[in-house]
């Protein structure tokens, strides 16, 4: 395969000893990437503040397990459809979780969060495997995270992550920024219920109230920050002063809930097209000169189940002037 999120499915009908070599060209200066090798039917496990993209067929199941191993520790579920509409289903009895049989769930349109606390809650429990179903209703591309408390979620460029958070509450998240003085990067919080407020810091410290490199906190509409690769905070935290060379800097970005809010939150680099998900409205701006660089992805499945289907492009301008090309 060839792309952004590439997946290849090898079908064989005999029972023969089989050997695979699997081989991920980069195709920029650096690149980064998670990869796995699964049966039909096999349970993923998964890591902490990791982010997997799947897709699943209408009507089919995939499945992930993860091991809490941490006292005292809330763990959150974040399922983000990127096209199509999955359901989730979690149990610690049961190691393929359904509709009929599991423990927590989530099957809303849209954004999917399941919270577990082991403190509070008595069908939780510590050093214990979870099993995570994700169930195509329809078929559907996604990704899934596992976050704890002291591990932040890692936002991976270019890829939109769904989430919730309460009144007065924060959420944070973390992304390597290993490109240094060579990429800007653009960071929107789009609230689709409620109200949040966006800060983001480069010095490895957590963002707050009074602690930030970047904050941005209008009121009801999207809240967007551009860090560009000639701010001072860039030039401190991500390049080296000695040798100019680009150093691997955290940039850590916090969410406040002014309201309790659900929200899509996505980090684009300048050389990266954003994920733009199926049904959901994406907020975004350019400079004079600049353009905005989206992608869609429609599995084969969904296509399919659609056909013959019309994939309408809209632009709504909200100030100044902007063309839409889709090649």
């Amino acid at each position: 395969g060839r792309g952004r999120d590439d997946s290849l499915d090898i079908s064989r009908s005999d029972a023969a000893d089989s050997r695979y070599l699997v081989g991920v060209l980069s195709n920029s200066l650096y690149a980064s990437y998670q990869i796995s090798a699964s049966l039909e039917d096999t349970i993923l496990a998964l890591q902490a503040g990791v982010t997997i993209s799947d897709n699943v067929a209408e009507g089919k199941t995939d499945h992930f397990s993860f091991y809490l191993d941490k006292i005292n520790e809330k763990m959150r579920i974040i399922l983000t459809l990127v096209s199509g509409d999955p359901d989730m289903f979690v149990s610690t009895t049961v190691s393929r979780p359904t509709a009929k049989n599991s423990t927590w769930s989530a099957v809303q349109y849209g954004p999917d969060v399941i919270d577990i606390d082991p403190k509070t809650d008595k069908h939780a429990c510590v050093h214990c495997t979870y099993f995570i179903s994700v169930v195509g209703s329809r078929a559907a591309m996604y990704t899934i995270t596992v976050a704890l408390e002291s591990t932040l979620p890692k936002l991976s460029d270019g890829r939109p992550l769904e989430d919730h958070v309460p009144f007065l509450g924060w959420n944070s998240y973390v992304f390597a920024d290993t490109f240094g003085s060579s990429r800007d990067i653009k960071i929107v919080l789009t609230s689709t219920r409620g109200n949040a407020d966006l800060y983001v810091t480069l010095d490895g410290s957590d963002p707050g109230i009074f602690n930030y490199d970047y904050r941005s906190n209008h009121f009801f509409s999207s809240d967007e920050i551009d860090i560009s690769h000639k701010d001072s905070a860039v030039r401190t935290n991500c390049v080296s002063s000695v040798n100019g060379n680009p150093l691997q800097c955290t940039v850590k970005i916090g969410v406040l809930g002014i309201m309790s809010t659900d929200y899509t939150l996505t980090l684009t680099t300048n050389t990266t097209a954003t994920t733009l998900q199926v049904g959901r409205i994406q907020q975004g701006s350019v400079l004079s000169g600049e353009d905005g660089s989206y992608r869609v992805r429609l599995s084969k499945e969904l296509s399919s189940s659609h056909t013959p289907y019309t994939l309408r492009f809209s632009l709504s301008l909200m100030s100044g002037h902007a063309s839409l090309y889709v090649s």
